[in-house]
């Protein structure tokens, strides 16, 4: 239940964006105390939440919001991480991993028949098959257990371009599936759950089925092992994503996809497996890639943040973190205009008592 608790009652409504009136509850009558004194019990806040909030601070001194930006992306991490441990309870390591990986490789357009596969297709099932056949038959057999569940087969000749596929080497393939598939024959995704449409070809199902097909099958560990070793990588786990996926042939995926996996997916996991196992090395390993994550792409939220905080001011060396950040800014307060928690308008309003009283 919504509840907009305020100090004085002036008798209006108080509605959402949707319209559904919210119930308000007035606390005045009920304080023993006066509340205490500052620079913000007395503000403006009407300042906030309309025009651009905080331009002058952001010119004066972008260190300042750069900083809170990323102490915000730590609690958005965090979040993540705590949904993670809770599924931790329920289902293996592995597959929680895999499961959340599957998901970003989904993008939007395709994130359901990615999580769709992930249940019908374990990764202890497919590790489990993997190692009945040599090694250099793996990516053949993962390729055709994962395009068989998702639909694909038989595949057109347009998706085996896309995956990479010679005609022999999608013969063998199909031969695989044939052969060791058939617990899945009849209950494979509908070919019509894929999204292909308008969508570009490194962002196309066949691509990221094949990137996937790779990770659980290429490197020599099993995949959870291969994953956290990413994040003590030299290279660091974006590269090693990236080349661990790619196939010749086939459309690579892009940075910004491989960063947003990483942050969404392969740290928040190590963060909760560390939380649940104590295994401190894996915990400080994977603050220190989230420190080090460049940024991913801009979308309409990062942009629609930034700009409501710095307008045409420029906030450098964000990073991951700090896009993350501008994410949790947006969702948790700017949008619900929950400006009075807002730890960016409390640095306007002390920068500006500070100059008052200078």
């Amino acid at each position: 239940m919504e509840l907009h608790v305020v100090l004085r009652h002036d008798g209006s409504e108080t509605r959402r964006h949707d319209g559904r009136i919210v119930p308000v509850l007035e606390i005045g009558p009920y304080l023993t105390a006066p509340l205490p004194a500052g620079p913000a019990a007395n503000a403006d806040w009407t300042r906030f939440g309309n025009g651009i909030c905080a331009e002058a601070l952001a010119v004066r001194d972008p260190g300042a919001i750069r900083s809170t930006l990323w102490r915000l992306g730590d609690r958005r991490l965090a979040a993540k991480a705590a949904r993670l441990e809770a599924q931790l309870t329920a289902m293996p390591p592995a597959e929680v991993l895999y499961r959340a990986m599957c998901d970003g490789l989904g993008f939007t357009a395709n994130r359901v028949p990615m999580r769709d596969l992930a249940q019908r297709l374990p990764i202890a099932t497919l590790e489990a098959l993997l190692a009945t056949i040599p090694p250099q038959r793996r990516l053949a057999l993962a390729q055709a257990l994962i395009y068989g569940v998702a639909g694909f087969f038989p595949m057109s000749p347009t998706d085996a371009t896309l995956a990479g596929l010679d005609p022999a080497a999608l013969q063998g393939i199909e031969s695989f599936w044939q052969s060791h598939g058939q617990a899945w024959h009849d209950s494979r995704l509908a070919p019509t759950a894929w999204a292909r449409v308008r969508v570009r070809p490194a962002n196309h199902p066949i691509a990221r089925l094949t990137t996937l097909a790779h990770w659980v099958s290429t490197p020599p560990a099993a995949f959870q092992a291969f994953v956290l070793d990413t994040l003590r990588a030299e290279l660091g786990p974006v590269t090693m994503l990236q080349r661990t996926g790619a196939t010749p042939g086939s459309p690579s995926l892009g940075v910004a996809r491989a960063t947003e996996i990483v942050a969404n997916a392969i740290i928040p996991f190590a963060l909760a497996l560390s939380e649940q196992t104590g295994d401190f090395s894996l915990a400080e390993a994977a603050s220190r890639a989230w420190e080090a994550l460049p940024p991913g792409e801009s979308n309409a939220v990062t942009r629609r943040a930034r700009a409501q905080v710095a307008g045409q001011a420029r906030l450098g060396c964000l990073g991951t973190r700090g896009q993350q950040g501008l994410i949790h800014l947006d969702a948790t307060l700017c949008q619900p205009r929950r400006c009075f928690e807002c730890p960016i308008a409390h640095q306007v309003l002390a920068t500006a008592d500070d100059a008052t009283a200078g």
